[in-house]
């Protein structure tokens, strides 16, 4: 049975989205030389974005997969979860919203910050369990 779980929403990602919305109107209203160039590459970015913010989910396959989807414009990762070494929790920073670190295969890390953390945590465990047997 797969289980999903979606991108946490954090306020980091919302400060970015304003910040690229707030340069590109700038841009706009000055129209000088080549900044409404510059506001439509700041538009294109707020879109992906967005789209990473929104669409960003994390699945457990029944297959014993963990497929990571970037948004609809990001490519996907597939990680087996056997292959996972450690799961672990950073706290928020300044420049950094709180998120997981997932280390698997030999020196490899990504990154993952599912709405539900403690559950992320658990369901490996559990998927680690149920294929180690």
């Amino acid at each position: 049975m797969n289980r999903t779980f979606h991108q946490q929403f954090n306020y980091h990602g919302l400060v970015v989205l304003l910040l690229l919305a707030a340069l590109a109107l700038w841009c706009f209203l000055s129209r000088q030389g080549m900044l409404p160039l510059v506001g439509l590459c700041c538009l294109l970015l707020g879109a992906a974005v967005v789209d990473r913010l929104v669409n960003t989910t994390y699945v457990f396959t029944s297959d014993g997969m963990l497929t990571i989807s970037h948004g609809r414009l990001g490519r996907k990762l597939v990680i087996p979860v056997v292959q996972i070494v450690k799961v672990t929790r950073r706290p928020a920073s300044l420049f950094t919203a709180s998120h997981l670190v997932i280390e698997y295969g030999i020196s490899r890390i990504t990154y993952a910050q599912p709405n539900d953390p403690k559950g992320f945590i658990e369901e490996v465990k559990r998927r680690q369990d149920e294929n180690s047997l």
